[in-house]
């Protein structure tokens, strides 16, 4: 089902057109992310992307050649893969030497940027409140949102961009459920997981496709944290998230 989030007077930002923008925006980015991949592996070249999210334009940038058959193939199959709507963007492609773009570790850095810009403040504001939230980016620009109970929330299962959630504690660290979260999510095509407490953010993010071994090293640590009981063995237990290659883990 594409995202789309019930009208909320509790959370008026969610639906003012900054709101409304910026999301539009991390769903182009987001598009450009897995289109740059699909290129690749199709085309066999090394690319970049360039990408106007405002204006919904993307540009690929392959300084060896464009391979149009790849990006008509990307258009047909994307919407496949992810099952749900998608933003429409504009995509085009461009052979100029002058051209600079953007890799995935940049696309996933800059969507992640914009919604913490963006959001930051209301979702640590939500933190407070007692009970757990949560707040997804649909593929569609569209956004999400619910409320869970007091001491946790079940993550509904909707593809998208960014998935947050709150922690009404001060820790933003994962639990084993939000890991296992995380590597669901990955998995069905989305980029950036985000945890935000009343004192700090953390942030999964893809800076290149998902690799199968750090699907798998994900579940390995959610079954291993889950198990846990001292809080000094949960944090050496998380500094294998360090070891992951297609995954990097963030605190602000």
């Amino acid at each position: 089902m594409p995202a789309r989030g019930p009208p909320s007077s509790s959370l008026p930002l969610f639906s003012d057109e900054g709101a409304r923008k910026t999301s539009s925006a991390i769903a182009c980015l987001g598009i450009a992310f897995h289109l740059l991949s699909y290129y690749e592996e199709d085309c066999g070249h090394h690319a970049e992307v360039k990408v106007d999210a405002d204006e919904g334009a993307i540009t690929i940038v392959d300084l060896s050649g464009c391979c149009s058959d790849s990006i008509d193939a990307f258009r047909r199959s994307f919407g496949k893969i992810i099952g749900v709507p998608y933003r429409e963007c504009e995509i085009d492609c461009s052979s100029d030497t002058a051209s600079q773009g953007y890799r995935y570790r940049e696309l996933s850095r800059n969507m992640t940027a914009m919604f913490l810009s963006k959001f930051r403040s209301t979702l640590t504001n939500l933190a407070v409140t007692g009970y757990e939230y949560f707040f997804i980016i649909g593929w569609n620009g569209e956004m999400a949102y619910g409320r869970g109970e007091e001491t946790r929330i079940h993550l509904p299962l909707i593809p998208g961009v960014i998935m947050a959630h709150t922690h009404p504690s001060p820790l933003c660290y994962p639990s084993g459920h939000d890991l296992r979260s995380a590597a669901e999510f990955f998995l069905s095509s989305g980029l950036v997981e985000v945890i935000v407490s009343t004192s700090c953010v953390s942030v999964m993010r893809l800076v290149e496709p998902l690799r199968e071994d750090d699907y798998w090293r994900l579940i390995d640590l959610s079954n291993k944290v889950k198990k846990i009981k001292e809080y000094e063995e949960y944090i050496v237990a998380l500094n294998e998230l360090s070891k992951l290659s297609s995954i990097v883990f963030e605190v602000f």
